[in-house]
């Protein structure tokens, strides 16, 4: 198989690969997003304080 055969002849390639690149770029940002959010209103710090509160700061 040559590769005139075996590429794709359909004309909306450029027009798919746009739409999943920007579908992917959304739902990267929206995740970034999410996780920012979390993690400002819910710090480490405050959750392992939570977790663990026998262990005080600076123990090893």
């Amino acid at each position: 198989m040559r590769v005139e055969e075996a590429a794709t002849t359909s004309p909306y390639v450029d027009l798919m690969f746009i739409f999943f690149f920007l579908l992917y770029a959304t739902l990267a940002t929206v995740g970034i997003i999410v996780l920012r959010k979390l993690f400002r209103n819910n710090p480490v710090e405050v959750e392992l304080e939570k977790k663990y509160p026998s262990i005080e700061k600076g123990d090893s």
